[in-house]
Parts: structure tokens; C-alpha cells; sequence
């Protein structure tokens, strides 16, 4: 996750390979910060954070519209 782009307060980390999404988990803003960083090729830095933390989704029937 790009360091500069971390500003929401939940994330859903997913990758697109053509028409497919696959969703993997997800993540408060706390959790992401507290994740080492690494220097990608572009010179920025990235959080990296491993799908084996990632909090599962919750049961549909469980989410309550507001």
C-alpha cells in the first residue's frame, strides 16, 4: 500500500486481472501504518502488508444499512 495514499479510515486490498476482482480481507488505517515500509523501484515507499493479517469480511446478513 503506497505510504502517501494511506488517508481512509478502512481498506479493502484487492487485485484486478482483466474483468476478475479478487478481494482479499481488510484492514483499519492502524493496522496498515503499523506495517513495516519498502522502497519500491519508483522511489516512493509502500506499506507492506500480507493478506495473512487481513480481517475477514463480515456476513452479509450481518451489515445494517444507516
Amino acid at each position: 500500500m503506497k505510504e502517501g495514499r494511506v488517508n481512509s479510515d478502512y481498506y479493502v486490498p484487492a487485485q484486478l486481472e482483466g474483468a476478475k476482482l479478487t478481494l482479499f480481507g481488510a484492514a483499519t488505517k492502524e493496522t496498515i501504518l503499523d506495517r513495516d515500509r519498502m522502497k519500491s523501484k519508483y522511489g516512493h515507499y509502500n506499506y507492506l502488508v500480507p493478506v495473512s493479517i487481513l480481517e475477514p469480511f463480515p456476513a452479509s446478513d450481518s451489515i445494517v444499512s444507516m
